[in-house]
């Protein structure tokens, strides 16, 4: 089959220079009310059959290949380019082999609800309606390569409120210093996709600071007893700030379906040497993860740049991937960064998100396949084993034959019969 314009473009070499070293292509798009918005669009070197599959036994695929693999948005911060978030491709999209867009917002801005910021909130742009646009036309121009029920968001500052506002979107977030506060009011409602709207669980994964002092840990508010936050957040807010740690419990229980009463806090990663502490809430009813990891020196994940200054981007990527992984009931393999497609899943691929025949690669051999493998070689061999029983059992018989027959000194000693 003939690959779709945009992965074709994507493949073809010619728009290089990200991070990641595959292709970012620079798209428009017409939205009302504000005329001509871009975005960004970045297939790893691995979706277009250039892996190396000598580092990465899982690399390879073909360029016309019918894989599905996850969509990933990534947010910029207010007054920030996308360009703030090119590296992104290299440490999340190129591992993971998923597609990346990085959108730009008007006058580098999003408009994510009640708090935050600058000219897309004063104007409410509509940045939700915009990402659902982008969404729909890559569903369609890539056929098949990434599908909406696999889309997740990665956001910093401006973009972390804009990834937990339009959450009904994703399945899964990674807000970084900044994100909504009021979890029951604060989120923006479906706009579009059938698809999404049996789900109502979306994971979380937030990272913050403790001395973030732009968008404090403790929370923004308008109460002059508490720490003020930038952009005219605190101005935004409401009367009481509402702590990161308490928002994701908040989120827990009225996003993710876990049951307050018998759930708890564990710790879920440390490192000493990075300064962070992560922690997971668990117990019954809990439908999807949520965890918040708690950086002691970071700030606000500017100095001397985003890039530089959050380095748990790659566990991003796996918190992305391992979910995509158990859409279908595939089991993801950390070290691998491999999805298995074992007989319970439902698909194939490389994240089991596939349902054709299409869309496994070179080192995949799913179930029924590995079935029929068995089934011919036992085919092969059914006529070397058939003679082989057949010589055993003849020698039997003929043993057997020999045993029962009297020996010359038997006859010798037998009595004469009439």
């Amino acid at each position: 089959s003939s690959s779709p314009p945009l992965l074709a473009s994507a493949c073809s070499g010619n728009h290089k220079g990200v991070d990641g070293g595959g292709t970012a292509i620079r798209r428009t798009i017409q939205m009302p009310g504000v005329g001509e918005r871009a975005y960004h669009v970045y297939i790893p070197p691995s979706l277009c059959g250039a892996g190396d599959s000598g580092s990465d036994q899982h690399a390879r695929i073909m360029p016309d290949d019918t894989d599905t693999v996850p969509l990933i948005f990534a947010l910029h911060c207010l007054g920030c380019t996308a360009q703030s978030m090119m590296h992104l491709t290299s440490s999340i999209a190129d591992p993971y082999h998923s597609v990346m867009v990085i959108p730009e917002g008007i006058q580098s801005s999003w408009n994510a609800g009640k708090y935050c910021c600058g000219y897309a909130l004063s104007n409410q742009i509509d940045d939700v309606g915009f990402l659902n646009e982008i969404a729909a036309a890559l569903e369609a121009d890539l056929d098949g390569l990434i599908s909406r029920t696999a889309m997740y968001g990665v956001g910093w500052s401006n973009g972390g409120y804009m990834a937990t506002y339009a959450t009904s979107m994703f399945r899964a977030i990674a807000p970084i210093s900044g994100h909504i506060y009021n979890v029951e009011q604060d989120i923006a409602p479906p706009v579009v996709s059938s698809e999404l709207s049996t789900r109502t669980t979306t994971g979380i994964f937030m990272h913050h600071s403790r001395n973030d002092q732009f968008v404090q840990m403790t929370g923004c508010c308008t109460d002059p007893n508490m720490p003020h936050c930038c952009c005219g957040i605190s101005e935004n807010s409401p009367d009481t700030c509402t702590s990161a740690e308490a928002v994701l419990h908040s989120w827990a229980t009225t996003i993710n379906g876990c049951d307050g009463d018998k759930s708890n806090t564990t710790i879920s990663y440390e490192d000493s040497n990075m300064g962070v502490s992560c922690q997971t809430i668990q117990g019954e009813g809990c439908q999807a993860n949520s965890t918040i990891c708690i950086h002691s020196m970071e700030g606000h994940f500017n100095q001397p740049s985003f890039e530089t200054s959050f380095r748990m981007q790659e566990e991003v990527g796996a918190f992305f991937a391992r979910d995509a992984c158990s859409i279908n009931g595939g089991t993801w393999s950390t070290a691998d960064r491999y999805c298995n497609c074992g007989i319970g899943a439902s698909g194939n691929g490389r994240y089991c998100l596939s349902t054709g025949m299409g869309g496994s690669h070179d080192s995949d051999t799913t179930p029924p396949l590995l079935l029929f493998t068995i089934l011919i070689v036992c085919l092969a061999l059914l006529p070397a084993i058939a003679w082989q029983w057949i010589k055993r059992l003849r020698l039997n018989i003929y043993q057997k034959a020999k045993d029962e027959s009297p020996r010359r000194n038997d006859v010798e000693m037998c009595p004469l019969v009439a």
